[in-house]
């Protein structure tokens, strides 16, 4: 019973060590789209997220200025990924992620 429990204990504490490319991008992509979501209400609203009823887009020059500074960084961190790492589902998605982020930029 003690090496079965010290078998678990030892796969637990390495999974932090571990890196997983599909969970990494998943976890990046989850919070881009959150992000993206909370600076774009309208579309949010129009997807059917209602938390967001009532809120418009911020048009200032100094918010376009932060939503641009914001999509760089997301690309800086994208570019560590390595797309050929990821499962299939995840690959697609990283090109459209990308697709969209260079879109935001190159407006």
């Amino acid at each position: 019973m003690k090496k079965l429990t010290l078998f678990f204990f030892i796969l637990i504490s390495s999974i932090g060590f571990c890196k997983d490319p599909d969970s990494d991008f998943e976890s990046l992509m989850n919070k881009f789209i959150d992000e993206y979501l909370h600076q774009n209400p309208q579309t949010a609203v129009y997807l059917g997220i209602h938390e967001y009823d009532g809120k418009i887009s911020d048009y200032s020059m100094a918010s376009i200025n932060s939503e641009l500074d914001w999509a760089e960084d997301y690309l800086k961190k994208l570019s560590e990924i390595d797309p050929g790492s990821l499962s299939k589902n995840n690959y697609v998605n990283y090109k459209i992620l990308l697709s969209d982020i260079k879109s935001t930029i190159f407006l």
